[in-house]
């Protein structure tokens, strides 16, 4: 493989670390790496499973470069590096900013939701708290209230009460001292009497 017509070169895992997030299959390739230890062997040592899917991946990566380009196949495996044609490395790195810039845009909605989510639930529950004192508040003025209007209505019955007992018992004393004034003038005249009779029974006797 000519430097000129590759120019650029990469050792097989160097390039699934920088490419692996851009396709479905690099993910998962990455995962077989990743449970193989294939990051602790040696680049001699990678079986032809591994290059077959690091093939894959790079031709479904490269195909609208190479069909723009039009020279042929974009990339091509070696045993121990993957080797570029110009502009490939540089397209795939674009391919790279782009997705990852998706996916920092993604993770950026996702934060401004949560935050949003969060004030809202914070707002509702503050909402919530100054409902709930205001009704607090509400309710205790309208139960001053009533028990104000109640105190006020047991203090204007209490009042008629003490007035028609004290009428009662004014009544009462006219009612004696009448019956006391009557029984004394009963008593007078009983005396009178007595004592004309007493007076008309000693005459007659003195003769």
């Amino acid at each position: 493989i000519t430097r000129s017509a590759f120019p650029n070169r990469l050792t097989h895992m160097a390039t699934l670390d920088r490419f692996w997030s851009l396709s479905s299959s690099g993910i998962k390739l990455k995962k077989m790496a990743i449970e193989q230890n294939e990051e602790e062997k040696k680049e001699e040592d990678i079986d032809e499973t591994f290059l077959r899917g690091l093939d894959d991946i790079l031709t479904e990566l490269l195909k609208d470069f190479e069909a723009v380009s039009k020279d042929g196949k974009a990339f091509a495996c070696g045993k121990t590096k993957v080797f570029f044609r110009s502009g490939a490395l540089e397209y795939l790195d674009s391919q790279l900013q782009r997705t990852l810039g998706l996916r920092a845009i993604t993770l950026q909605r996702a934060w401004r939701v949560y935050v949003a989510k969060s004030y809202v639930k914070a707002a509702k529950k503050a909402a919530i708290t100054l409902q709930s004192w205001t009704r607090c508040w509400i309710a205790r003025k309208e139960f001053l209230r009533q028990r104000n209007a109640c105190i006020s209505i047991q203090c204007w019955i209490r009042c008629i009460s003490a007035k028609d007992k004290l009428r009662s018992l004014q009544l009462e004393k006219a009612c004696v001292s009448i019956q006391s004034w009557w029984r004394m003038i009963l008593a007078k005249q009983m005396l009178a009497k007595h004592i004309a009779a007493a007076n008309l029974v000693g005459k007659r006797i003195r003769g």
